[in-house]
């Protein structure tokens, strides 16, 4: 089983949907963290039996990738792993099952195939050694990185798994009306990284006022 699985969402709702219709695996709880705040989730029904119990938590304002994981998995704080995954993938049959016997608590297991954290899972003692996700990389881009880079200077095993799926790339941060505004936080999330490298900084950050009224998109 699959203790807690964290799915952030933002725009794209319809494919959110096809998602959940792909869950064959059991869920312990699913947690869908909707960052849309003029339009609440409302496609519960497509959630399919495997999953035991769920929630669906409509957010006042975007929180981010990195914001959403981290709430999810303090959400779940004595789960031995959290998978997250992207509400633009959807899992062919088996898929969540084979993936899922790769997860340790000691592990950071993604995806074999790029980009590898499209789907992942966390382990409570990965966690417990490196911290939470930088929400300082805001909305999306970076995070990943610098998660992993922490991970490897503190000596967690980084796992690449296969789970044949299929990735739509059509999210948010692919959609073309947002083009502009992701290539600005792009930017400015690859400055924040690099800096953190050349400072040998792992941490998660402080998270920075300034910064999020910065990278922020708009409604």
């Amino acid at each position: 089983m699959i203790p807690s699985m964290i799915v952030p969402t933002l725009t794209r709702h319809d494919l959110l949907t096809q998602m959940l219709k792909s869950i064959d695996y059991p869920v312990g709880l699913l947690i869908i963290i909707n960052n849309h705040p003029n339009a609440d989730f409302e496609g519960t029904d497509s959630i399919p039996d495997c999953v035991a119990d769920y929630r669906v938590l409509n957010m006042p304002a975007n929180l981010g990738c990195a914001g959403s994981w981290n709430l999810g998995i303090k959400l779940q704080p004595f789960a031995p792993w959290w998978l997250v995954a992207s509400d633009d993938v959807v899992f062919e049959p088996g898929a969540l099952e084979k993936f899922a016997r790769e997860c340790l608590p000691d592990r950071l297991t993604i995806s074999d195939e790029w980009p590898h954290y499209q789907f992942f899972g966390v382990g409570e003692n990965v966690v417990d050694k490196v911290g939470l996700f930088d929400e300082n990389l805001y909305p999306a881009n970076f995070e990943d990185d610098d998660y992993q880079r922490r991970c490897e200077v503190a000596g967690v095993e980084i796992y690449r798994a296969s789970a044949p799926h299929f990735h739509v790339k059509q999210g948010t941060v692919h959609a073309t009306e947002w083009a502009a505004q992701n290539a600005r936080t792009y930017n400015a999330n690859e400055v924040y990284f690099v800096r953190k490298v050349d400072r040998d900084d792992v941490t998660a950050g402080e998270w920075s006022l300034k910064i999020r009224r910065a990278n922020d998109w708009g409604d």
